[in-house]
């Protein structure tokens, strides 16, 4: 989830052992953790909730890390075939 950025995140172990985790399951993985950390400027009343700005910046962020991902790529190619009878 979003969350607050705190610079201790950046040398937490366990965010790199919960990424290969997920690795070793063949669960492909988009982004990092430090993806979803924002600074107190985008957050509302908690931690997890984003402002407007907030949802804009995560939201142009999420849509070019999956641009360039080759499996998204993939699916939106087969999704469009299925579609339109390719």
């Amino acid at each position: 989830p979003n969350t607050l950025y705190f610079r201790e995140y950046d040398s937490n172990p366990a965010l790199a052992e919960i990424a290969e985790f997920y690795r070793t399951l063949g669960v492909r993985v988009i982004g990092t953790p430090r993806d979803a950390m924002v600074s107190s400027d985008y957050l509302a009343e908690t931690i997890y909730h984003l402002t407007v700005p907030g949802i804009a910046m995560r939201t142009e962020k999420l849509a070019g890390q999956l641009a360039a991902d080759s499996a998204f790529i993939a699916w939106k190619d087969t999704r469009r075939a299925v579609a339109t009878g390719e």
